[in-house]
């Protein structure tokens, strides 16, 4: 993430995507990036090691198996 004047933090970005839009997102530097397996590992720890979390469509389903987890980071893309 990149703001105009920084902010003098970096943040961890997750992002739950397959395909191509999972290779953008590790070609952009997301920190996390993954589908079932990412819910899988989220679910397993308990927590995710990401400041936010944001998820293509088609991966909304099946974030609500890990919606309490990942709370306020969960965001969409459109």
């Amino acid at each position: 993430m990149s703001l105009p004047h920084g902010t003098g933090k970096e943040k961890r970005v997750a992002v739950f995507a397959r395909g191509a839009d999972a290779a953008a997102a590790t070609e952009a530097g997301a920190a996390l990036v993954g589908g079932e397996d990412l819910v899988a590992r989220v679910a397993e720890a308990k927590g995710i090691d990401a400041d936010v979390v944001v998820a293509t469509p088609d991966m909304m389903g099946l974030l609500g198996r890990v919606a309490r987890i990942l709370g306020p980071k969960c965001g969409s893309r459109g």
